[in-house]
């Protein structure tokens, strides 16, 4: 196991009485656990506003956890050095993941200049070495991001991240800003990275069907809590919870007729949830238990918030369930 959330909230400020005490907060993730396993690809899934860049964000020690512990291998996340070169992240959109007035150069090289791993004279050829694993040459070097285009300035992204050798990326949507075409250039280089290098990924996305073919497990966000996770093919091959099945049925196919109702209204505001059951507002099979919270248990070698499945399952042998 590399990577492990225990009961990790987020909630952010946002009001202030007269005395300077905090009197209402942004709810970004409640309460969620989960663990990552060594060269494991770990995906994470939800609509926008689920929480899904907190997360990767909090991992990636840019936002500490209000609640909860982060552990990586097995040790508590600590900003120094050793951890922040082993966790690296690739961000949505490279346009504003790069800096517009540096050289490729530049940006590939900064991280062995902030944390001093060769000498200088050293570090162009670690860049040059880092760029054709990723697929580009020597030319990139001296240009600037707004002389490449979208594929390169990911692939430059993806080196920048490479060039400390990590043990652990964050993949935050690293392909949603980019053309169809692109997106499968890119999700193939990633797939080659990580045999290479042996990577772990926490891939998050809104498109169920590309972590269908490329993550082993997947959880499901909404409104920061957990709605279901386990084994891709299980999850996604047999969705169970309503809010997993109208996501599904909310991307288009061609040739394939829909029989699940699509997703009706949009995400409530994580300044004020509803109460009980996060989506109890949006879900066509709510009924009235569902005005108190689910916990999250175990049903069908998944675990599941739902009420609909709770008089099925044994919530005492949660802490047996290990989805591998």
């Amino acid at each position: 196991m590399i990577l492990e959330l225990q009961n990790v909230s987020k909630r952010f400020p946002i009001e202030d009485n007269l005395f300077g005490k905090t009197t209402q907060f942004l709810r970004a993730v409640e309460e969620i656990s989960f663990a990552v396993n060594a060269l494991e690809i770990f995906g994470i899934v939800g609509e926008s506003g689920s929480g899904k860049s907190t997360i990767a964000r909090m991992i990636a020690g840019i936002y500490p956890p209000s609640d909860g512990q982060i552990l990586f291998k097995e040790r508590p996340l600590q900003p120094e050095p050793a951890i922040q070169r082993n966790i690296q992240m690739v961000f949505q959109d490279p346009e504003t993941a790069l800096d517009p007035r540096k050289t490729v150069l530049w940006s590939v090289a900064e991280g062995l200049k902030i944390h001093r791993l060769l000498p200088r004279a050293q570090r162009k050829d670690r860049v040059v070495q880092v760029l054709h694993e990723v697929g580009l040459g020597e030319d990139v070097l001296q240009k600037y991001p707004h002389e490449l285009s979208g594929g390169q300035k990911q692939r430059v992204a993806i080196a920048r991240s490479l060039i400390l050798q990590p043990e652990l990326l964050v993949l935050d949507e690293p392909t949603s800003a980019l053309d169809v075409s692109v997106q499968a250039q890119i999700l193939n280089l990633l797939l080659d990275l990580q045999d290479e290098f042996r990577l772990t990924y926490l891939f998050i996305t809104h498109d169920l069907h590309i972590v269908q073919h490329l993550a082993h497990r997947v959880m499901v966000l909404y409104l920061g809590h957990i709605m279901e996770m386990g084994n891709t093919g299980e999850v996604i091959g047999q969705p169970l919870h309503p809010y997993t099945k109208g996501l599904l049925q909310s991307v288009p196919q061609l040739g394939v007729k829909k029989s699940i109702t699509p997703l009706q209204g949009e995400i409530p505001s994580p300044i004020n949830p509803p109460p009980g059951c996060p989506f109890i507002t949006r879900c066509p099979q709510a009924f009235d238990k569902c005005h108190q919270k689910p916990p999250l248990i175990p049903h069908e070698k998944r675990l599941m918030r739902c009420f609909l499945y709770q008089h099925t399952s044994n919530p005492s042998s949660l802490h047996k369930i290990h989805v591998v």
